[in-house]
């Protein structure tokens, strides 16, 4: 899955019963999906004209902040993975979600590498 906007992290922490047409039971897991946007970039306001592509690409103070609180929002729903389109600030607010949701949860992937 690839969400040109901005990045996706995944849970699986719900189950659910269903009964197919064999009428044997079974157990199935549920897949819940949160898509998140990437923080305030510099590209996204006002800029000196001599700026770089590379810092227009990149997150705001204040976009690590909403990037930090988002993870804090998301600890403790069992994020399982974490998948980021390539731009740096998509990856800048990646690395500070999986950073703010602690060592057992969410790993992010860097769409580069796959």
């Amino acid at each position: 899955m690839l969400v040109a906007a901005g990045f996706l992290l995944a849970g699986s922490e719900m189950k659910a019963v269903y009964k197919p047409k064999n009428g044997i039971a079974q157990e199935d897991v549920l897949l819940r999906v949160y898509l998140v946007g990437h923080g305030a970039a510099y590209r996204n306001v006002p800029h000196p004209a001599d700026m770089t592509a590379q810092k227009l690409d990149s997150l705001r103070p204040s976009g690590l902040e909403q990037a930090a609180e988002a993870g804090q929002i998301l600890r403790g729903k069992a994020i399982s993975a974490m998948i980021a389109s390539p731009t740096g600030q998509t990856r800048q607010t990646a690395e500070a979600i999986t950073e703010a949701l602690g060592p057992h949860e969410g790993r992010y992937t860097d769409m580069r590498t796959l």
